[in-house]
This record gives structure tokens, C-alpha cells and sequence, in this order.
């Protein structure tokens, strides 16, 4: 059996070893579109306060170690961009060139993209992997940053403002909601503003983002609130979006190949929401494309809320109804 799982870290390298300790003989194949196959992402931010000193401490595992240990063939800055499900194969671009390679079980494990809401340019990071780490290190490092947004008050956002001011660095802290920590009861949240306020940030609750702008001397960045303020660097710690491109491209593509057998589970013409229609959609979808994640009791809802699961679905996949 050969299993291709399109990208590592700790999704895919865990199920890389795990299928090797459950199958000796299994060809296992990880493409991923980074430079590391598997890092510390909980230790990133304590790589920019020195907590970790060293970038070799950020790697877990190397892609020599996984061939080494578990005869697993990584191969890293490689994207897959396309999916043949009938054929079989995926579509690789890499610094060699574009390729194709077969497989018999296909896993994807994309991960997620920083949230960004448009932001970007010379001076703004996010804190997703590595490269990124490494970018804001030696951004601080050659620019003598002294100030610091960090747009955002959940972990990371809390966790690298922490590792700012432990670096010298002024810090800023911005949140959107009315705490940090939004997940937190109120009470455990006034606790982590305080513990941060008393290390030296600046922590501002119901404060988002508005722009951020080129100025002299470093970025200006304009708040909801209408203040403003100079920075050297911005964060942004504005939360995760799943890395759906590839999955939806497959998905859609599914799902016009299989426009004619979910009609004919259809007696009527109009497209509505009909008992035979979830029935199809359940029997079909659920079967051949699992990343739509139907709910186990799905068939046993009342109309209209399956109505409801579809049309979530749909929305997370880029599907309407116009596709079938």
C-alpha cells in the first residue's frame, strides 16, 4: 500500500509514525510546503524571548530522522496543488519542477493559515511556523525595534507579548473582544491582563485593528477606536483559517462528477429541500468525500435541521447548490 499525506508537522508526521507502526511495508510519502517537516509551534514565541536560544531546538524531527527511523520519504518545500481522484495521483510543484505521484490512500492534513483581515507588507508578522519566527527575529535584530503591536489576545497573541517585553521590547496589546483570552471565563481572563499589565504591557480590550500604515520611523497603526500609535513591529495574532484550496477544488470537483447520481435520488425538478435530496447527499457525499464531516445522527434530524448542517457544510466547502 502507498499512502501520500499532503502536509506534516503535527498532523501529518503523527500519522505518518502511526501508520508505520501499524503497517511495516507501507510506502508513506509526506509532501510538505514548508521548510520543516515537524517543529516546536508551541515554542515560537519563546524563541523571539530567548527562552529557547537555539533555532535547532525549534526542529522536532528532520526529514534524515523520519527516513532514518521509520523509512518514511519526506520531501519538503513541495506543494500538492491538484487531486485526480480516478487516476489516482496528486500534482507536486517543487524547486525540480511539477510532477505527478500516485498513491492508494491519500490523507490530507494542510493545517491552517494566519488569519490576516488584509494586513501585511514590510514590519507585519504573523507567528505560524518557523521562517516566520525567524523573519521577526532578525527584523528586531537589524532594525533596533524598541515598540511592538500585537494585534490580538488569545494564546499566541498573549504568549508573544510576553516574550516582547522579555526581549525589551514596549508592547501593545489590542484585543477586539471585551477580554483576552475570549474562551476564558471573564474572571481567569482579568487575571491574565493583569499578570500581563504588571510585566509592562500596554493590554487594550474592545481595541481592533483599523490600518496600518508606512510611516517614518516605523508603521502607524490606527485603531477602531480612533487612537493611533507608532510601532516598530506588528503581530498579528488574529487567529487560524483552515488550509481548504485543495480540498475544496477536490470537493467541487466531486461534487459535478456526481451531479447525475445525487438527481436521480431526486423526483422533482425545483432543487428543494426534500427527504430523497438529504438522503442522496448523506449516502453519496458521506461516502466518497469524508472532509464534509456529516454528523453521525444526520439522518435521524428533523428537516430543517438537516437543511441547516447542509447549508453550513456547503458554506465551508464553497459549494451551493448550483454545483449539483
Amino acid at each position: 500500500m502507498k499512502v501520500v499525506i499532503v502536509g506534516g508537522v503535527a498532523g501529518g508526521a503523527s500519522c505518518a509514525t502511526r501508520l508505520r507502526r501499524l503497517d511495516e511495508s507501507a510506502e508513506i510519502i509526506i509532501f510538505e510546503r514548508g521548510e520543516n517537516v515537524s517543529y516546536a509551534n508551541c515554542g515560537l514565541p519563546y524563541y523571539i524571548g530567548r527562552k529557547i536560544e537555539r533555532e535547532e531546538d525549534l526542529t522536532v524531527a528532520s526529514p534524515q530522522f523520519l527516513k532514518a527511523r521509520f523509512n518514511i520519504d519526506v520531501r519538503t518545500l513541495s506543494e500538492v496543488t491538484a487531486i485526480d481522484r480516478k487516476a489516482h495521483t496528486v500534482t507536486v510543484r517543487s524547486a525540480k519542477g511539477e510532477y505527478k505521484e500516485s498513491y492508494d490512500k491519500l490523507v490530507l492534513t494542510p493545517g491552517a493559515s494566519a488569519k490576516t483581515f488584509g494586513f501585511g507588507g514590510e514590519g507585519v508578522f504573523t507567528l505560524r511556523d518557523v521562517r516566520n519566527t525567524l523573519d521577526l527575529d532578525n527584523y528586531i535584530v537589524k532594525n533596533g525595534v524598541k515598540t511592538a503591536l500585537v494585534a490580538g489576545g488569545g494564546f499566541i497573541g498573549v504568549e508573544i507579548a510576553e516574550n516582547l517585553i522579555r526581549r525589551g521590547i514596549k508592547v501593545t496589546l489590542a484585543e477586539f473582544a471585551p477580554q483576552l483570552m475570549p474562551p476564558f471565563d471573564k474572571e481567569m481572563a482579568l487575571l491574565v491582563a493583569d499578570a500581563l499589565t504588571a510585566g509592562g504591557v500596554d493590554v487594550r480590550v474592545n481595541t481592533g485593528v483599523k490600518a496600518v500604515e508606512k510611516a517614518s520611523g516605523g508603521l502607524k497603526v490606527t485603531f477602531t477606536t480612533g487612537e493611533s500609535m507608532q510601532a516598530g513591529a506588528v503581530i498579528l495574532a488574529l487567529g487560524v483559517a483552515p488550509e481548504h484550496i485543495l480540498s475544496v477544488t477536490f470537493t467541487n470537483k466531486a461534487a459535478r462528477e456526481m451531479r447525475k447520481r445525487i438527481r436521480a435520488y431526486m423526483p422533482d425538478e425545483d432543487g428543494g429541500w426534500i427527504l430523497t435530496f438529504h438522503s442522496a447527499c448523506h449516502k453519496i457525499l458521506k461516502e466518497e468525500i469524508h472532509l464534509l464531516a456529516y454528523p453521525q445522527n444526520f439522518m435521524v434530524m428533523d428537516e430543517e435541521d438537516q437543511k441547516s448542517v447542509l447549508q453550513r457544510i456547503y458554506t465551508q466547502n464553497g459549494l451551493t447548490l448550483k454545483d449539483f
